[in-house]
């Protein structure tokens, strides 16, 4: 498994795309379900996508090849 980094947090100014707070943590296990949610959410429409996505997310979790998810 590697090494987890510290939380980050960023606040894009206030002429940014973006107004919310976000925080990059580390995936806890109450995340997993949310993931995949989103995941699926993501990937519903896109025309090429077979809709596997969160069956990749998963096998990378399990396997331990993760990175942003």
């Amino acid at each position: 498994m590697s090494e987890s980094k510290p939380a980050e947090s960023h606040k894009p100014s206030a002429d940014g795309p973006c107004q919310e707070h976000v925080t990059i943590r580390p995936e806890q296990p109450a995340d997993v379900d949310a993931i995949a949610r989103v995941t699926e959410a993501a990937f519903r429409n896109h025309p090429i996508s077979r809709q596997t996505e969160h069956f990749i997310v998963r096998e990378m979790r399990r396997t331990g090849r993760r990175g942003i998810s």
